[in-house]
């Protein structure tokens, strides 16, 4: 069951998203990660491939405590190497990265967290904080 709110944006024509909703569906039910608040789907040049933005518990706005996901398109000639990269590489590395950042919110409530990943050179490069 869904438990957080999905956009979509309209593909510019030879893109496609590397991750699908079921997958993340899948993903975060096995994960048991019910705090995500939001997942959008876009296309934006120059952004990460993914990242995730983490509001502490503590800050005054109804994001407080939850996780929102942002995916880029990639070109469909780089589709099946991202998709690779993320759900082989990616996603655990996201999903510890929550886990341990959900626990930090506790210690800095009103810090906003966010990790970051690109794929350079057909190697996925991570930044979070």
């Amino acid at each position: 069951m869904r438990r957080f709110r999905l956009r979509q944006a309209r593909l510019p024509k030879g893109m496609a998203y590397p991750l699908r909703r079921c997958s993340l569906d899948a993903i975060f039910e096995v994960g048991t990660i019910n705090y995500i608040r939001s997942v959008t789907f876009h296309s934006w040049p120059g952004r990460p491939l993914f990242e995730a933005l983490f509001q502490g518990i503590g800050r005054r706005n109804s994001a407080a405590g939850t996780c929102e996901v942002h995916i880029n398109a990639v070109s469909r000639r780089e589709l099946d190497s991202a998709e690779t990269l993320l759900l082989v590489e990616g996603v655990p590395m996201f999903l510890r990265w929550l886990t341990s950042t959900k626990a930090v919110a506790t210690a800095k409530p009103t810090d906003i967290f966010y990790w970051h990943a690109w794929v350079v050179d057909r190697k996925l490069k991570v930044a979070y904080g």
